[in-house]
């Protein structure tokens, strides 16, 4: 009823204004009303600007700055991509007059050199342009060096132009990137925690990404064990003789060149232990949060123990001629997918990973290794039997005419 009436109300004021002869001016779509506030909030870039304008109204740096103190230079209509005119692009140094101790964490943390972690892989020079661009940089691009000197794109997670914080901490923000052979946001999806707070949107009720690598905001992101899970330093002798075959993999591989991979000393190692712990105690026992830490970490080194196995025999196999190069690369770097996926598993408590996706994956390719070096050993003794001539026919077939 209250509905009718205003709109009752509304018409006959419209009906007196037009007797008057005063014109009547419509209010304007909701879609058209924003973007207009858009164009406030973005001067006169809000012209051409619309998108980045909307978002940067609804940014809480909009009411304290405009376009111009990140964006610096004189821009004109067309200045296009590269051209004269083109605005400049903000960088870490651009933010870290307002949020240093964010900057400061984040040019300590492992993201500040994924760009550089990109480069030292020696494959990666040699796929297509295209797989760079659409496959790997976008991700890689968080570590981004400027010319400024500054490391880093804040809106790799704080989205341009809200950059908001809330989004950030938000599991979303980092599903974008750690999936697939980096795989720690699909674990823990798939985790009791993950389904838990996905349920819920409650911290108290289960942990998000950020609660346990980024605690108190935290901004350099880094655990104990790293992404490699590798240390070092290894007490366990055992290990360490275990780690060997993996270690050089990954140095041909190139992610073990990449700078701040690993706790170089057992000290750092430790530190990053205890303020998981921390972490843990927020909601469990500290003896239980030790006792699920110590058995991931016996998971790891089962792990490795089945992966080091797994190195040494394709590298005996490329040695010995039965396989080549690029099917070396292509059994390691499979396995190496798998083992992350186990030792990750383990930790973020996500069982298909640690299981089914990881350890379950590396016996089978443990198992095609076996049948590799079979079939190869086989057809090398065939070769030579029938005097093959590299990669050729056979020279000659008894009974049968050339």
């Amino acid at each position: 009823m209250k509905h009718h009436m205003h709109l009752w109300a509304i018409a006959l004021v419209a009906a007196g204004a037009l007797a008057l002869g005063i014109q009547v001016v419509l209010a304007a779509p909701e879609a058209s009303s924003s973007v207009a506030a858009a164009t406030d909030a973005g001067g006169e870039c809000g012209a051409c600007h619309s998108g980045p304008a909307r978002d940067w109204a609804k940014s809480k740096m909009a009411s304290l700055m405009d376009c111009e103190v990140c964006h610096t230079g004189t821009h004109v209509s067309g200045g296009g991509a590269g051209g004269e005119g083109t605005v400049s692009m903000p960088t870490p140094d651009t933010c870290r007059p307002c949020h240093e101790a964010q900057v400061a964490q984040f040019e300590a943390g492992k993201h500040a050199y994924a760009w550089e972690a990109l480069q030292v892989v020696p494959n990666y020079r040699i796929v297509p342009e295209s797989a760079r661009e659409t496959g790997c940089n976008g991700c890689h691009d968080v570590g981004r060096t400027w010319d400024d000197g500054s490391r880093g794109k804040c809106n790799s997670c704080h989205g341009r132009h809200t950059f908001s914080a809330t989004e950030a901490r938000e599991p979303e923000a980092c599903g974008h990137c750690h999936v697939g052979d980096h795989p720690q946001y699909d674990i823990w999806q798939s985790s009791r925690h993950g389904r838990l707070y996905l349920l819920t949107r409650d911290e108290e009720r289960a942990p998000k990404c950020q609660t346990c690598h980024m605690p108190e905001g935290d901004h350099m992101a880094i655990t104990s064990w790293g992404f490699l899970g590798l240390r070092g330093q290894e007490p366990d002798a055992e290990w360490a003789k275990i780690r060997q075959p993996i270690a050089n993999m990954l140095q041909d591989l190139g992610p073990a060149r990449a700078p701040n991979v690993m706790r170089e000393t057992m000290g750092e190692w430790q530190a990053g232990r205890d303020q998981m712990i921390d972490t843990c105690a927020r909601c469990h026992s500290r003896s239980f949060a030790q006792d699920k830490l110590a058995t991931a970490d016996a998971h790891l080194k089962a792990t490795d123990s089945l992966f080091s196995t797994i190195c040494e025999t394709a590298y005996t196999l490329h040695d010995q001629g039965i396989i080549d190069e690029m099917k070396r690369q292509s059994f390691t770097r499979g396995s190496l997918a798998h083992r992350l996926s186990s030792f990750m598993g383990a930790f973020h408590f996500g069982y298909e990973y640690a299981w089914d996706e990881g350890y379950l994956a590396l016996m089978d390719d443990a198992l095609r290794l076996k049948d590799e070096a079979m079939t190869g050993a086989i057809l090398k003794a065939v070769q030579s039997k029938l005097r093959l001539l590299p990669g050729g026919l056979p020279t000659t077939i008894p009974g049968i005419k050339p």
